[in-house]
Parts: C-alpha cells; structure tokens; sequence
C-alpha cells in the first residue's frame, strides 16, 4: 500500500523588534502552558504585535522551548 506522505510548509518573515527570550524545559504542553500563565503576570512592556515559540526537539516529555516576546 503506498502512502502519500506529502509535507506542507509555509514560509513567514519575523518582524524586526526587540524580543524577551524565554527558555523553558519540560512536558510540551504543560510548560508551555505554564509559562503562559506566568507570563500575564510579568511586567513586560509588550508590544503584542508578534510572539513565536521554537521548538528545539521532539521529546514530547523533556523539550527546551525558546519563546520569544515582542516587547518595546
């Protein structure tokens, strides 16, 4: 049986600005959801035009994720 693996990828240009660079460790979703909770609560001059996140590996339980902030 042959398996249609096609792959789509969109390409996006990063807006030039200032970042505030986070790293955090751990399960993909619960620390990236706590981080978000966190992140409410600091006193961060964002811009709120564009925040992103990298992901550095695929270890759904152990990933180090870089979220970038945009701030002013």
């Amino acid at each position: 049986m042959a398996h249609n693996n096609t792959h789509s990828f969109e390409v996006r240009t990063l807006p030039a600005g200032k970042y505030a660079i986070f790293t955090v460790v751990g399960d993909m979703v619960t620390a990236v959801k706590g981080f978000w909770q966190q992140l409410w609560e600091m006193p961060l001059d964002r811009t709120y035009v564009f925040d992103f996140e990298e992901y550095r590996n695929a270890d759904p339980e152990n990933c180090e994720i870089h979220i970038y902030i945009g701030i002013r």
